[in-house]
């Protein structure tokens, strides 16, 4: 399966976890053209990103304010692919539970910050 091009519906999310049964969806969004990792992104493939200046896939979240995430902080693809796997996970009793990346981009730099000995 080829990646969504640009102009074209994404799904994102996180993660899964097996043990819980519970997926973190980010939501559906439109393909931007690729680009470096904005200083908002987080972990360490979009920090290696920026750093070498290379341009990763970009998805502008669907709603006012939504935010533009990146592909190496998320999980993505086509918007009908998602939806079907959105929809199997449910079928097999997962949680599909909604979450902001803001919130988990918060997260991630106050636990990074949390192991900074400086």
């Amino acid at each position: 399966m080829s990646r969504p091009r640009e102009g074209e519906r994404a799904g994102a999310l996180i993660g899964s976890d097996a043990t819980t049964k519970v997926v973190q969806f980010l939501g559906y969004g439109t393909m931007l053209a690729d680009r470096i990792p904005g200083e908002e992104a987080v972990g360490m493939f979009a920090d290696m990103a920026r750093e070498a200046q290379i341009t990763v896939p970009t998805i502008q979240l669907d709603g006012d304010g939504a935010p533009i995430v990146y592909g190496p902080e998320v999980w993505f693809s086509g918007e009908e692919a998602m939806k079907r796997r959105v929809a199997r996970w449910e079928e097999e009793g997962w949680t599909i539970q909604r979450v902001e990346m803001a919130e988990i981009r918060e997260e991630w730099r106050r636990q990074l910050a949390s192991k900074d000995p400086a």
